[in-house]
């Protein structure tokens, strides 16, 4: 995961330095992983945006499980975490609700790569990124999404 968090941390520099984000701090509460305000950590879209809240939604596909990488988009404890998770089976999808003008997003890469992984950010239903990467013998095998909302 070391390879994914640099990639992620490399993308948001650009992104900052490119001044892409703009994040503001509406509050949130703790319990539970949600993204700010009223995220869903179940997986399904929980408004019609008249929140001024943006729906993204991140998917990944592959034939062997995989990390996943998140950076900053879970609201717990009074601040933004990142969601790591590992052995995730693909194809998978997940949705948050998010304040506009932040970048979003996703890293990923299988343990045990068999032929390819890819990673998709859809915000509002309309596609940003998107990368399918193959596995080549002797190599690592990671994909990633980035895009600002």
């Amino acid at each position: 995961m070391r390879v994914c968090r640099t990639a992620a941390c490399l993308a948001a520099a650009a992104a900052l330095m490119a001044g892409l984000t703009g994040c503001s701090d509406d509050g949130g509460s703790g319990g539970g992983k949600k993204s700010r305000g009223a995220g869903s950590e179940s997986g399904t879209d929980t408004g019609d945006g008249a929140d001024g809240k943006i729906t993204v939604e991140f998917q990944l596909t592959g034939d062997s499980p995989t990390s996943v990488y998140i950076p900053g988009i879970v609201y717990k404890n009074g601040q933004f975490e990142d969601y790591d998770v590992e052995k995730v089976k693909t194809p998978w999808k997940k949705k948050f609700k998010v304040d506009p003008g932040r970048t979003l997003s996703i890293q990923s890469g299988p343990e045990n790569p068999k032929r390819s992984i890819g990673c998709k950010v859809i915000v509002n239903g309309e596609v940003k990124d998107q990368e399918t990467r193959r596995y080549k013998e002797g190599s690592t095998l990671t994909t990633g999404c980035t895009t600002s909302s």
